[in-house]
This record gives C-alpha cells, structure tokens and sequence, in this order.
C-alpha cells in the first residue's frame, strides 16, 4: 500500500531534517513524502531537497492552505499528515494504513505528546480523544493522521462551508477534516499510535486564553456538523 506523507514548513530547517530523519526509518519504505513550505527564509527547501522530497511553495500562508495543497498534489490513494517538529516511530506509516484494508474506512488517527514534558498532558489528550470519538466526534491531530484522498476530495478536504479556508489561530483545520470524514464514512482511531512533537508550543501564561480561543473555534465547527453543513452532498458514515 503506497502513501504520501505531506509536511507543511515554515523556517523549519533544524526540525525537518529530524523529521525526515524519522521518515526514512520506517518500515514502509514506498513513501512520497510531499514538503509543502509558505515561504521560508532558511535552509528548509535546502533540507527537504536533500532528502529527496517533493517541494511545493505557496504563497498565501496558513496550513490548512498548505495541507491543501499537499493532499491534492499527492500521487497515492493514501495521504497521512504530520509536522515538521515531530518524530514518527518507525512503524507509523505501517500501522496508520494498515486500517483502509477495509474499503468503507477513509480516515485513521492517533495521539500525540510533548517531547521533553511529563505524560500527563498527552495521557489527558488521549482520554479525550476516546471520549469524543465514542460520541461520534473524531478528533484529529495534526501530526498524526491519514486519508483517502478519494474522500478527503469528496468532502472538499480543508476548506469550510463557506468555501474558504480557515483563518487566524487556531486553524482546527485538522478537528474540520475530520468531522468532514466522519459524515462519509468509518473513520478509525487507534490511542496507542502516538507521535511526539516538540514543546515549543507550550506556553503556560497563554493557556488560558488560548483554551478560550479553542473551545470558540471548535465551538463553530461542532454546530456546523451538527446541522449537517460541513459536506455540501452528505453520505451516512460512523467513527
């Protein structure tokens, strides 16, 4: 089963060598890797060339655009996600695919934790994204995911009901395709499959503004799943 895993960058020339480090390990070994970059100043598409990936350039920033622009520039049925700051395990690719052997799964999704912090964020995580998956809500994360792109195209991939793409932060451009593939077909979560990411988003003065910012941005999206708005032409899926 061949996949194309799909980075977006921006100045990232330090961590994406150690994330293509990580890809080249894995024991699937068939891979595009796809590094989509908004305009980096560095050595990043240095870096990603060097490696043998594909280089996209966009020039509107923003990484649901990136993504976009990934995912339908892939050359492969499968598309998984990551960033440049994480570090997949060697079998990552094997078993985030390893799902879609059934033809009604078009989505899978793992967990993620902080390298260099106590588990006890990333066991949080985890214990919510098992709590809305059971409620029919599946919660992406943005390292650690994977499509089919036949799906991911039917839904639109990236872009919100009103054909634009997300804007401001949080993007919950991964909590948006998500939803968007859970009202066409399975979508699978496997809470073992965990990918690290670096700290550096981890600024405890700034928690509590940015809980506030998540919880109204997701907030737009639940209302929009649940008044069937996300998928213009919806089929009947289930997480």
């Amino acid at each position: 089963m061949k996949a194309t895993v799909v980075i977006p960058t921006l100045n990232e020339e330090d961590n994406l060598r150690k994330c293509l480090e990580a890809l080249s390990h894995q024991t699937v070994r068939d891979l595009e890797v796809i590094v989509v970059d908004g305009g980096s100043s560095d050595g990043t598409v240095r870096v990603a060339e060097g490696f043998g990936a594909r280089v996209i350039v966009v020039r509107e920033r923003g990484i649901a655009r990136a993504r976009q622009a990934g995912f339908e520039a892939a050359r492969t049925d499968f598309i998984v996600s990551t960033d440049a700051d994480s570090l997949p395990p060697p079998d990552w690719i094997e078993r985030i695919l390893f799902p879609f052997s059934d033809p009604r799964v078009v989505g899978v999704y793992g967990t993620t934790s902080y390298r260099g912090l106590k588990d006890l964020w990333a066991g949080t995580f985890r214990w919510w994204q098992r709590l809305f998956h059971a409620l029919g809500i599946p919660i992406f994360s943005g390292p650690n995911f994977a499509v089919r792109k036949e799906a991911f195209l039917e839904v639109g991939g990236f872009r919100e009901p009103t054909g634009s793409f997300p804007a401001g932060y949080p993007e919950a451009d991964d909590l948006l395709i998500g939803l968007k593939l859970s009202r066409v077909g399975k979508v699978l979560f496997i809470p073992d499959l965990c990918v690290p990411v670096s700290a550096r988003r981890v600024v405890p003065h700034r928690a509590p503004r940015e809980f506030l910012v998540y919880v109204r941005r997701d907030a737009k999206l639940l209302y929009w799943h649940w008044r069937g708005k996300l998928v213009p032409s919806e089929g009947h899926g289930a997480c």
